[in-house]
């Protein structure tokens, strides 16, 4: 019962759901959570310190229509430093729900576990990469909004796409290395903006498409300045259809020099309509196809 004048951000720590727990919790408001604490699990925490508001390493949490405020913010081990925090062999959905401070809102961390989000809010969270980094998987994302962050958008760190996939542009998003597993396709909406961490690669088993327009171009770009991200590398039977596209600083993969490039085809089939190519790395190509149907028209 403090009155708010007497409260500040790190009062409490955190709500811990373990393994085979589970939290529903709708209409609340959390204030003033966050303090650090050390939770000794294996290798994934080790003994560092850690500041969250909810941590859910393996059970299920349900978070609806709820409020995140003045949580605890300060430069600690910053990799384990959000408001809600999932690993292990976890579920976790949160709809309805705003996110105000902070350094990031979400972090998934766990290889087993996706995480669904819908319709929420974050806003003004520090993190270079957005309030909502992902470690190992694409998080299932539909209508959230996202103002004054330094970076309005979503990060995975590294994913394998194992069912089709819609990006729209309602957010923007960083990405690491990606794996398109075969069978399944990829979609770019108008106006995504791909940003690629340096040498990041996506490995394409399967198919992607960029279906910019010439109002709304697809971009893939670096996500660091002056820094250049992998390749596009289209696998044996993949398929690759890029429409009103813009494919700048790419090519600095692991393929060797003389088969190098932004975009590399092998035995596949691409199709590359008004796409710009522009800035790749020397020395090298800036494209690089091997026994594979291309055409390339008004790029």
């Amino acid at each position: 019962n403090m009155l708010p004048q007497e409260s500040s951000p790190g009062d409490w720590s955190h709500i811990l759901v373990q393994d085979q727990g589970r939290a529903t919790i709708e209409h609340a408001e959390f204030w003033y959570g966050g303090f650090p604490h050390t939770h000794k699990t294996g290798w994934v925490y080790g003994n560092a310190k850690q500041a969250q508001v909810i941590a859910n390493t393996g059970g299920t949490l349900v978070l609806n229509q709820s409020t995140f405020s003045r949580s605890f913010t300060h430069p600690i081990d910053l990799s384990h430093h959000s408001i809600l925090w999932q690993d292990g062999v976890a579920t976790t959905s949160i709809s309805n729900t705003s996110f105000d401070g902070g350094y990031m809102a979400i972090k998934n961390n766990s290889r087993e576990s996706g995480i669904y989000i819908q319709g929420n809010t974050f806003s003004n969270f520090t993190h270079a990469e957005g309030p909502i980094v992902s470690g190992f998987s694409f998080p299932t994302l539909l209508e959230n909004v996202y103002t004054n962050n330094t970076f309005n958008g979503v990060t995975t760190e590294r994913a394998t796409f194992v069912t089709s996939t819609t990006l729209s542009s309602e957010q923007s998003y960083i990405f690491g290395n990606v794996t398109v597993s075969p069978g399944v396709d990829v979609i770019l909406e108008p106006g995504v903006s791909l940003a690629l961490r340096p040498r990041a690669t996506w490995q394409i088993f399967g198919r992607l498409f960029t279906n910019g327009t010439e109002e709304q171009p697809v971009q893939v770009v670096p996500s660091v300045p002056a820094t250049y991200w992998g390749s596009l590398i289209f696998e044996e039977g993949s398929e690759g259809v890029f429409t009103h596209t813009e494919l700048i600083g790419g090519n600095h993969g692991e393929a060797e020099l003389s088969k190098n490039g932004m975009v590399i085809g092998k035995n596949s089939t691409l199709v590359f309509t008004h796409v710009l190519f522009q800035d790749a790395r020397r020395p090298g190509n800036m494209v690089f196809f091997d026994q594979s149907d291309v055409t390339i028209a008004d790029s």
